[in-house]
Parts: C-alpha cells; sequence; structure tokens
C-alpha cells in the first residue's frame, strides 16, 4: 500500500529551519493494509503511529486566552479551554482522521475578536507496528519563506529525509533514518507497548550538531477511568493526570517546568432534561483561581468566566425559504462581555449562517453574514469559505467591528488540501494512515430514497449510538469509540464479530433495511459497515362489515409486491395497527378475502402514519 503528498506540509522529523516545507513524500507499506477512512488528514508524522487514532494537541498561550480547535474545512468546533495560569493548552485524544485542524487563540477570552491562528502540534501517543511488518518514508522538497509583499514567497534550501520502521515484536518497534536539514542528522525511534500491561512508550531522537533533539510520551492507563501522561522534549517536561471518579465528575491535574505552575482541578458534566452543563474549576500552587461554566438548553446557550459573559441563541431552520438553499441555514443572535484590563467592553451580533451539502465528505460553500453593535460602535461581519478550486482552501473574513476596536478588518486565507493516493480523488481530503490494529467504521444513514447507497443530501445518523449498537452481545460504550458527523468508529480485536441493532436505538419512523452483521476484522485495516434506514410507515383503521359493524379479532394483511406478509389482529372496538411497511404496493385482505379498498400505495411523499378503514363487501 502506498501514500503520497504533494504541497505544503509537516516535516516527519523535527526541522532545523523555519518556514513551511514544500514537497513530496511517499509512504510504502509492507505486510499490512492501512484504513481507508473519510475525512482523513494525511499528516507524515501522524501516518507513521500505528496503534492508536487519537493525538494530542499542546501548546503555549497567556492565560485567560480561549484556544479553540477546529475543522480546516467548515469550522466546526472540536474543543474550546479557557487557558490557565500554566499558559498551557492541551486538548487530548484528537481523531486524526477527522478533517484537518485550526488552533484559533482569542486574546482575553473574546471570541469576537480576530483570532490568532497556529499551527496544530501533534504529540504522538506511543505506536508500534506488528511483528515482521515495516513501513518506509521518502520525502524530499524545499523551504518556503513568505515575505510582506510576497504572494508566493521563496523557495530555497533542500530539505528531505528518509526513515524506515520495523515491527520487531508485537511489543516492539525500532526505527532509524537520515536527514538533511541544513546538515546531515540521524533520526532514532522505539515504540514499546507490552501486552496485558497499561504501559505505552514512544521516544524519537535526532542527532543535530552538537546536540540531541528528542520527544518522549509515556502513558499509563490502569483502568479507562484513570490515566497519566507523561511529555518530555530537550525544553519542556509536563504531566496530565486525569481520573474520571464518576459519571458526572472528573478530577484532573497537570503541571509543566515552564513557569513551575501545578494544577488541580475538577470538571462536572451534567444533563437534566434538556439541560446540559459543563463547569470546572482550577486551583494552582499559587493560589490562582480558574473557572469557566457552560449551560445549553434547546437552541440557547450561555458562558461565563472571571473575564466576562456569554449567550447565544441559535436557530436553524429556512429562515430565506423563498431562495429554497439545500442543507443547513442559522439564524445566530450573540452577546458578550469582557471585563479585562479594568475595562467593560460588550458586542451584540446578529448573523445568518448558511452551509452547504456535503460534496465528497466537505461543503462546497460556507458563509456568514451579520451586524454587530458593541461599545466601540457598530459594523458589518461577514466571511466565507470554500473548497470550489479542487486542492485548495479559500477563506475571507471581515469585520466592521469588534469588541474592542472599531477598526475595519479583513483576512484572506488559502490552503493546499492535495492529495493523492491510488484510492484517493484529486482534491478529496480522505487519506490513507498506518494502524496496526483492526476496527469497525459504522455509518448508519437515512436512506430517503430506499436505494440502499448513500446520496449526498441523506443524513448521517449518530444519536443513541449506546441504545442502537450491540457487538458480541454487548452494549456499545461511548467511551471507547470516535463519533464524527461521518459515522462511528472503535477499535477491537482481530476475529469474527456479530453487530446487531437493538430497536431501542431506532430513529423515530425509521427502520434498518438488516438488523445483524457478520464482520471480520483483519489486523491493520478498518472494516466499513453501511447501515441503511428506511422510513417505517404504520397504517391503522378499523375493519367493518357490509353493515357497518366493527368486526372483532379479524386479521387483516398487507401483501406487498415480493408476497412478503405484515399482519394486525383487530381489537374489541375492530381497529387494527399494521407497523414497519416499507414504500411499495399492498394488496389488503381481511381473514383472507378481499376488502374495500383492496390496494394501498406507500410512497417518499406519504405520511408515516396514515389512516385507511376496511370494509368487507356483501357475501
Amino acid at each position: 500500500m502506498h501514500g503520497y503528498l504533494i504541497g505544503s506540509q509537516p516535516t516527519f522529523w523535527r526541522g532545523e529551519t523555519n518556514g513551511d516545507y514544500w514537497g513530496f513524500t511517499t509512504i510504502k507499506r509492507f505486510g499490512f493494509k492501512a484504513d481507508n477512512l473519510n475525512n482523513s488528514s494525511f499528516t507524515p508524522s501522524q501516518s507513521l503511529q500505528t496503534s492508536t487514532i487519537n493525538r494530542i494537541i499542546e501548546g503555549a498561550a497567556k492565560p485567560g486566552t480561549l484556544v479553540q480547535l477546529v475543522s480546516g474545512n467548515d469550522n466546526l468546533i472540536f474543543g474550546e479551554i479557557l487557558v490557565d495560569s500554566s499558559g498551557i493548552y492541551r486538548f487530548d485524544n484528537v481523531p486524526i482522521n477527522s478533517q484537518n485542524y485550526r488552533v484559533l487563540l482569542y486574546a482575553n477570552g473574546q471570541l469576537t475578536s480576530t483570532p490568532i491562528e497556529k499551527k496544530p502540534i501533534f504529540l504522538s501517543l506511543p505506536g508500534q507496528l506488528t511483528q515482521g511488518t515495516s513501513s518506509l518514508i521518502v520525502s524530499s522538497g524545499m523551504n518556503r519563506e513568505t515575505r510582506n509583499n510576497d504572494f508566493f514567497g521563496d523557495l530555497n534550501n533542500v530539505r528531505g529525509g528518509v526513515a524506515y520502521r520495523h515491527g520487531v515484536t508485537d511489543s516492539l518497534t525500532l526505527g532509524g533514518g537520515i536527514i538533511y536539514d541544513q546538515s546531515l542528522l540521524g533520526l532514532g525511534e522505539v515504540f514499546y507497548q507490552p501486552n496485558n500491561f497499561p504501559f505505552k512508550l514512544a521516544v524519537s531522537a535526532l542527532k543535530v550538531p552538537d546536540k540531541f533533539k528528542y520527544n518522549a510520551n509515556l502513558e499509563f492507563r490502569p483502568s479507562s477511568q484513570l490515566n497519566l501522561n507523561l511529555s518530555s522534549n530537550e525544553q519542556f517536561q509536563s504531566f496530565n493526570f486525569n481520573w474520571n471518579a464518576a459519571k458526572f465528575l472528573s478530577i484532573n491535574s497537570s503541571g509543566n517546568n515552564l513557569n513551575d505552575i501545578i494544577n488541580l482541578g475538577f470538571n462536572v458534566n451534567q444533563n437534566i432534561g434538556k439541560i446540559s452543563t459543563y463547569s470546572s474549576l482550577k486551583i494552582d500552587n499559587k493560589q490562582q483561581l480558574d473557572w469557566n461554566s457552560n449551560l445549553r438548553w434547546r437552541n440557547l446557550s450561555a458562558r461565563a468566566s472571571p473575564t466576562g459573559i456569554g449567550l447565544e441563541l441559535n436557530y436553524e431552520g429556512s429562515i430565506f425559504s423563498i431562495f429554497k438553499l439545500p442543507e443547513k441555514e442559522n439564524l445566530i443572535l450573540s452577546y458578550e462581555t469582557n471585563n479585562s484590563s479594568n475595562k467593560h467592553n460588550s458586542l451584540l451580533t446578529l448573523k445568518w449562517k448558511y452551509q452547504s451539502p456535503y460534496i465528497n465528505q466537505r461543503r462546497l460553500w460556507d458563509f456568514d453574514l451579520g451586524y454587530g453593535i458593541s461599545s466601540q460602535g457598530s459594523g458589518l461581519l461577514a466571511s466565507v469559505s470554500t473548497f470550489f478550486i479542487p486542492g485548495l482552501s479559500l477563506r475571507l473574513r471581515y469585520d466592521g467591528i469588534s469588541m474592542t476596536s472599531d477598526t475595519t478588518s479583513y483576512r484572506l486565507e488559502i490552503g493546499s488540501v492535495v492529495n493523492f493516493s491510488p484510492n484517493l480523488r484529486f482534491g478529496d481530503s480522505q487519506s490513507e494512515s498506518l494502524r496496526s490494529e483492526g476496527g469497525i467504521f459504522i455509518q448508519p444513514f437515512l436512506d430517503k430514497n430506499n436505494n440502499g447507497i448513500r446520496d449526498n443530501n441523506e443524513e448521517i445518523y449518530t444519536q443513541d449510538m449506546e441504545l442502537l449498537l450491540i457487538l458480541n452481545n454487548k452494549k456499545f460504550n461511548p467511551s471507547l469509540a470516535t463519533i464524527t458527523k461521518q459515522g462511528v468508529l472503535f477499535k477491537v480485536p482481530v476475529g469474527i464479530y456479530r453487530l446487531d441493532l437493538d430497536p431501542a436505538g431506532y430513529p423515530l419512523d425509521w427502520k434498518p433495511v438488516q438488523n445483524a452483521y457478520a464482520v471480520e476484522i483483519v489486523a491493520g485495516s478498518y472494516i466499513t459497515i453501511s447501515v441503511p434506514f428506511v422510513a417505517s410507515y404504520t397504517l391503522a383503521g378499523t375493519v367493518k362489515d357490509a353493515e357497518g359493524k366493527p368486526i372483532v379479532g379479524a386479521r387483516v394483511e398487507a401483501i406487498d409486491n415480493t408476497k412478503s406478509s405484515f399482519a394486525s389482529i383487530t381489537n374489541s372496538s375492530g381497529v387494527f395497527y399494521l407497523e414497519q411497511l416499507r414504500q411499495g404496493t399492498y394488496e389488503l385482505k381481511v381473514n383472507n378475502k378481499s376488502v374495500e379498498p383492496n390496494r394501498m400505495t406507500i410512497n417518499s411523499d406519504s405520511p408515516t402514519l396514515q389512516e385507511l378503514n376496511l370494509k368487507l363487501p356483501n357475501p
């Protein structure tokens, strides 16, 4: 199996040169398959990790900064953190099979200000190949430096490298390579994960002139509720501890050597009816207190922190129905305050947001238009994103006002999303990455046209997964899987599995085409299971004789074109219910005799509950 990347990309080594790396990278895999999931971002350093689909994103920012982790394609928010006194933000268990990520930093927690964008720095979790398998990566390119008035920048300084990784045993993987980055460098890697012990270790070292650069990660997870992670390189050491003490309560602690700060805190997450709340509190060894609280009820969300409050009312529906726009429209009313620097600033905004349907797993258009009134003045707010040009993402943002300034600002962002692989289309965002464990990717969807294939306008169904999925007679555990807008992904050991669908998790008025699947998992690959749900219709009514009297205990049948029969027995009032009917034409019978009417047709425009009274003709 091969993987290819052309264009702007991270290096698979920790480089010595500033600026972007532009070049060509290929990975050759020996002895195993890579998974082929949608929305995968091809990053060489991530693709060389194989035992997990999750990563850590970590960085430094000024305390009080609000950090958002968003998708590079449609600005979907995957995580949000208010930086505490440690000055470190950290997103754990980030699935790399999702879209390319962007890290946005909002100074003083002001969401209405123009954020500073940083490239995400992935910290690799330990991983190894299985015994006897291996991979080879080759990369070559040049450094690109941009200047103030030069859009394309200058290409200089040839860079590149070759690295090889081999599974010595199922517990130990070793790697090595040669890099040229201003000088000739040596690369060494060790991945160790013993069987039957919850310990993982990954060490990568680069020999540069006069010193070593290294990156080490150690993870100890004695149970699904308890986790300790240690990270270290030549300049930075940190630890993170998390304990899920209860279903709604987690206790955590973190620290680093940059400012000798150690935090201790807890998170509370509760759902009460249709109200969901999330609150966190932290105190450090210098007696600084950080807290934030979030609440969501129906279309209303609210948040509060020491620096201010925020309120948002989000209505989803067809606002400008005259245009009959497909997919998704939102009308968003929000209000924010900020009390930093001994000043009280506020901003009230009203925005209309539109997202077009997915094409090749990404939205072609995403734009919003609105108006803002702040303590500094008022002005127009607008942004637009598109993937209209294959291989390029374009994003334009205009701010006529902000919470702290009445100065107009705008920004144009252009990104490369070109991937080449034998199984990929030009400009597609899916890619292959290495895996050493098997897994299942389940994609339930509402098959509106009843053709068994998911079309672009058909909705992915990921609600109530803990009720819907049963694997080998065990209920699905959401904490052990990754639920994305494209489906549900989780790892399982190699073997043959039975997947059942529990009716308790069916979407209302829909049912699956089949309710059980046999799945064989092979090491190093993920099996995709497409689960179409078709509309489920109910026919209700009464059965009467020729004189108009209800018939008790009569057998009512609806027989489709395949001669499949759906039956019901009338109650003491002559009422029957025929449930779980599909689209099609049915012949109606009572006690195996023809009735009036004797046929009915269900199509896509039919209501899910229909009333039809039946009458036996004169004998």
